[in-house]
């Protein structure tokens, strides 16, 4: 686990590789990112100007995991509006297919010796399994340790943001419920209403009857 993804690419397609060869000894290295470092191919639609969403999308079918690093040329502005941040894993038909780059890099490290990853994905990987995302291994490398608590903090934080009700229902469009939550959104405003002009700390449940109302339609969603 490092914390740079230079260092990622530098042990997984350099060092790694460099060593094997050398001492004769066949490795299987897998690279695997945050989600939010892969291209999802079903986000395209929001790419609106043609001209940026032909290449890129010739792009991604033909890279082998829709990596940004992968990516000719400079950053695409759009980047952030079609990465696997949000990805609904099966119940999307690019991963049914074997058509996902992320999907792909996924597949890969579960058949790998060794897996090269970041500190945010070892994180979460302890946070949901252990073992959840990277699999079962018997031993774990900390490189570049002294960067690792803020992504440790980060797993195991809660956060909840003002856009969050709106991304929350564009996952529930794209695996089919396609349901117009009119009163998730009201009552999400509602939430952040209450904390919009707090300053200093803020109370431990900061969000009253209106985070409870929220609780309750969240509920009601996942019985759907």
């Amino acid at each position: 686990s490092t914390a740079k993804k230079q260092l990622q690419h530098q042990l997984a397609r350099k060092d790694l590789p460099y060593m094997a060869e050398h001492m004769q000894i066949p490795a299987n290295v897998a690279l695997l990112k945050g989600k939010s470092n892969y291209a999802c191919r079903a986000k395209l639609t929001v790419i609106k100007d043609p001209s940026e969403r032909k290449p890129f999308d010739e792009w991604l079918k033909g890279a082998e995991f829709g990596d940004l690093t992968e990516y000719p040329g400079r950053r695409p502005p759009f980047w952030q509006d079609v990465t696997a941040e949000d990805c609904i894993g099966l119940a999307c038909k690019f991963a049914i297919k074997d058509e996902c780059g992320y999907w792909r890099a996924k597949k890969q490290s579960k058949t790998a010796q060794i897996i090269i990853a970041n500190h945010h994905v070892v994180a979460f990987d302890l946070r949901f399994g252990p073992f959840k995302l990277l699999g079962p291994y018997d031993t774990l490398i900390i490189d570049e340790a002294h960067q690792a608590v803020g992504a440790f903090r980060g797993a195991y934080a809660q956060t909840a943001t003002p856009n969050g009700a709106n991304r929350l229902i564009r996952q529930l469009d794209r695996i089919g419920l396609g349901v117009e939550r009119q009163d998730l959104k009201d009552a999400w405003d509602t939430m952040f209403k209450k904390v919009a002009y707090v300053e200093g700390e803020i109370q431990k449940d900061p969000f009253g009857d209106a985070g409870e109302a929220v609780e309750n339609i969240l509920i009601e969603v996942s019985a759907e």
